[in-house]
């Protein structure tokens, strides 16, 4: 009971000052953290309060005590009252400072559409929420131009052969139909030589989602920079009515 209520006294201090402090790192901590973890890249360093800090890296987050140099805390700050998850919503504001639709390399990307709104896709062609997601891509594709960034799941078998008959075909938009909307399996063979250049695409598109922290799928980038996490109706159709 005792070691309960101290847990509670520490989320509690730990929501308080993240509420309500705004400092920045001092070089101590710092110093300390990069001792501790000299392998670890850090995205974010922030003090909580006077002698708790809360250190970002990539999609993990965890809490170093100042002077303790052997213990961290590794977890999820949540707002009790109204169920916010406040670490994830730092870890979701870097990595999407980092997508940049300007920074992604189109030359791996299938190309599909000729509309004013230009919008990246990270894509499973197996992916179920994909497959709703393409409906909507679909049904506004007059006002797309779409770059498909495939990228299949290991959880999906038949999503790698997917992912090149798609970069193979003559006309991708209709095997993405066929596969996604229709649920058909299509008659193209890709020949050794385009299934060989498509798997060097991917594995360098999976390469990039593991550098950029995308590790789930749909995944969309638009041309002004607005990330759309995975069968997002609202922000998808907010940026097609946007002007």
């Amino acid at each position: 009971k005792g070691f309960i209520m101290k847990i509670n006294k520490l989320i509690c201090s730990l929501l308080f000052s993240v509420l309500f402090t705004g400092a920045y790192a001092d070089s101590s901590i710092e110093s300390q953290i990069h001792q501790m973890l000299p392998q670890t890249p850090t995205d974010k360093i922030t003090p909580i309060n006077s002698n708790i800090t809360e250190v970002l890296a990539g999609n993990n987050a965890f809490y170093v005590m100042k002077g303790n140099e052997s213990q961290v805390i590794v977890g999820h700050l949540i707002n009790i009252q109204d169920g916010t998850d406040l670490t994830q919503q730092g870890l979701d504001a870097i990595k999407n400072n980092k997508l940049k639709f300007n920074d992604l390399p189109l030359n791996l990307a299938i190309k599909v559409g000729n509309g004013n709104k230009k919008i990246a896709v990270f894509l499973d062609p197996d992916c179920p929420y994909c497959k709703k997601y393409e409906e909507l891509i679909s049904k506004n594709i007059k006002h797309l131009t779409v770059y498909y960034f495939m990228l299949p799941l290991a959880m999906h078998p038949q999503a790698l052969p997917h992912s090149q008959q798609i970069m193979c075909a003559n006309n991708p938009a209709q095997v993405i139909k066929t596969i996604m909307i229709d649920n058909q399996e299509v008659t193209i063979k890709p020949s050794q030589k385009c299934n060989s250049e498509a798997s060097q695409k991917i594995n360098q598109i999976s390469n990039l989602a593991g550098t950029l922290g995308i590790n789930g799928t749909p995944l969309s980038i638009t041309e002004n920079n607005v990330v759309i996490n995975g069968y997002d109706t609202v922000t998808f159709n907010n940026f097609i009515e946007s002007k």
